[in-house]
């Protein structure tokens, strides 16, 4: 049986890994996933609310 990874979703529940990569210039690896990414709204909203940041 092939498993096909794209099948798997990443859920962001916190800033936390966002943050991570983007201090280790890094915020590219997610699109290297190959797989649907989900943040939630409070998510979102707090890595965005600071356009100066």
């Amino acid at each position: 049986m092939d498993l096909d990874v794209r099948r798997c979703t990443l859920i962001i529940p916190d800033s936390g890994p966002f943050n991570s990569l983007w201090v280790a210039d890094a915020l590219t690896l997610l699109l290297d996933l190959d797989m649907p990414i989900v943040v939630v709204d409070a998510v979102h909203d707090e890595v965005t609310s600071d356009p100066v940041h």
